[in-house]
């Protein structure tokens, strides 16, 4: 599967046809001042197919209420969290919650074996 990093409208329109799927991240749509609307244009641009878009918060309280808010765009809409904050603590815990709760989750910015691992261990304690 291939999917389009970006954050250009014209480049999902042009490489849809071609991949599977698409990204996008903060620094891919600096500039962007109206989040949910330009989401709802990518949605119409990607023809349904499967999108993430990134949260911006940097707390976990943030996180999981933009989280919840960036789920409900669209059916084809995946959430992207970060596998640890700016402060390097890890998400292990928003991520499988979120997913528990139906969420689609995208785990971005995963470094090292050590961030697999720590979500991996959350992912063994709720028996998945």
């Amino acid at each position: 599967m291939i999917y389009l990093d970006s954050g250009k409208l014209e480049d999902m329109e042009t490489f849809g046809p071609t991949v599977s799927g698409f990204t996008t991240n903060p620094t891919l749509i600096k500039g962007v001042s109206d989040y949910k609307t330009y989401a709802k244009n990518v949605l119409k641009a990607v023809s349904g197919k499967p999108v993430s878009f990134e949260v911006f918060a940097d707390t976990m309280e943030g996180m999981e209420i933009q989280a919840r808010e960036i789920c409900d765009w669209g059916p084809n809409v995946y959430v992207k969290i970060p596998v640890c904050n700016t402060k390097g603590l890890s998400t292990a815990n928003l991520i499988t919650d979120l997913a528990a709760s139906g969420i689609k989750v995208n785990v971005t910015a995963i470094m090292c074996y050590k961030q697999i691992d720590q979500v991996m261990e959350r992912v063994k304690e709720l028996g998945w």
